[in-house]
């Protein structure tokens, strides 16, 4: 089941007297339009959606397990508990803390949309649930290297999904899941040259998968706000994609209508990075710091947005200060999230060529690229290869020196 803490029993009595007319008609999360009924099972996918946009994984979690008590047998709630755990790992990429229970969750959903799918041929949802759940369970895979079992899960879904829209054109949010694998399956033959020795290849289209997701992010209910997001990782990242305006107006409307989102706030920080906008930067890098969520993506999040914060100082010559903001984590600190640490030593590296200090600039730059992680994967790692060619500079602009590179590849939204 979901691993989550259980929220208490107000907060249960509340999830079944609340879910209202409001929340079924919000965005990402009007199941029942999608469905054409508002039946019970809708207001709990509804609701449970909903605090996955908000960021409240808890609250989410709650929802889940309460629907498996009264729908046994429909996979929508190991679907949908899959998604927030997704959204959890998002924080961290490297913690593998929910793998066991992604895996449980999707292998649930899978055997459950099975049933379906064998009693009910020619239902679109059987499909839909079916497809989300081997997407689901191959991102998995994908995500720790297993990338033939990926493949071949990549591809399954991909026939569930498509013949989902075949039996009803309308069911939009069939086209995220779709959509994504077509993206990301089109970038594989160009990332691995070996591919020849497989019995298949993945089917990709890179423009319909963008085309499929804008779909969704404009008119979708179940995933509007995960497309939104998704894209705007796309197109802040991805080098053939970029259009930080796209990203930035994106991420700023979604925090607009969930504010308590730390996640969702923290990709706010890095895009107005982005753009220059330091003076918005530090406002808004002071507003997450005191964010009032006591879990751990929200805990993470605060922290590294105070990093942001002295990044933001820096990047206005505010030099003293930014290293100042940065004091508070010590030599080695923050430890949440764990690539935290490397954007601390990062910045004071920049902040020490700033300061003059050649040497013990580059003392820190080799510490960021001794760090645990891949550097082809890591932007702060990135960064401090940059720094150790040749000394960080403002030269009287703020944008003069990257303080990002152009790109990591295609991930999905880069950490650390």
């Amino acid at each position: 089941m979901c691993t989550c803490s259980r929220v208490g029993d107000s907060l249960a009595l509340a999830l079944e007297l609340a879910l209202t007319f409001v929340l079924v008609a919000t965005t990402g999360a009007a199941c029942a339009r999608a469905s054409g009924s508002e039946r019970p099972i809708d207001q709990f996918i509804s609701q449970g959606l909903r605090h996955n946009a908000e960021g409240n994984y808890d609250a989410a979690c709650e929802v889940w397990n309460r629907m498996r008590e009264f729908h046994p047998d429909h996979p929508a709630a190991n679907v949908y508990a899959a998604d927030t755990l997704y959204w959890r790992m998002i924080h961290q990429d490297s913690d593998t803390r929910y793998d066991v229970a992604i895996q449980h969750e999707c292998e649930e959903a899978i055997r459950k949309a099975e049933s379906w799918v064998d009693a009910t041929p020619d239902d679109a949802y059987a499909h839909f649930y079916l497809g989300q759940a081997l997407i689901h369970l191959g991102r998995l895979y994908g995500v720790r290297g297993r990338l033939i079992d990926a493949g071949v899960l990549g591809e399954r879904a991909r026939e569930e999904l498509e013949r989902s829209l075949e039996l009803n054109p309308n069911l939009i949010d069939a086209k995220f899941p779709l959509g994504l694998y077509y993206y990301y399956a089109s970038l594989v033959p160009s990332l691995f040259k070996w591919l020849g020795f497989l019995w298949f290849v993945p089917t990709g289209d890179g423009e319909t998968g963008i085309v499929f997701m804008d779909d969704v992010a404009r008119s979708g209910d179940l995933h509007r706000v995960t497309a939104e997001f998704t894209l705007a990782g796309v197109r802040s990242y991805h080098p053939e994609r970029i259009d930080h305006d796209w990203a930035l107006e994106k991420i700023r409307g979604l925090h607009e209508r969930y504010p308590e989102n730390a996640i969702v706030h923290f990709e706010l920080l890095k895009l107005l990075e982005m753009h220059g906008k330091h003076r918005d930067l530090v406002l808004e890098a002071r507003a997450l710091e005191t964010h009032p969520g006591t879990g751990r993506e929200q805990r993470g999040r605060a922290a590294v947005a105070r990093v942001w914060r002295a990044r933001g100082e820096m990047m206005l010559h505010r030099i003293d200060e930014a290293w100042e903001t940065l004091a508070v984590f010590g030599e080695d600190g923050p430890e949440n999230p764990d690539w935290g640490a490397r954007w601390v030593q990062l910045t004071r590296a920049q902040l020490l060529d700033l300061r003059g200090e050649r040497e013990a600039a580059l003392d820190l730059y080799r510490v960021v690229l001794a760090s645990d992680s891949d550097a082809s994967l890591s932007p702060a790692q990135s960064i401090a290869l940059i720094g150790i060619e040749r000394p960080f500079e403002l030269s009287g602009s703020s944008r003069a020196s990257p303080s990002r590179p152009a790109g990591p590849g295609p991930r999905e939204i880069p950490a650390g």
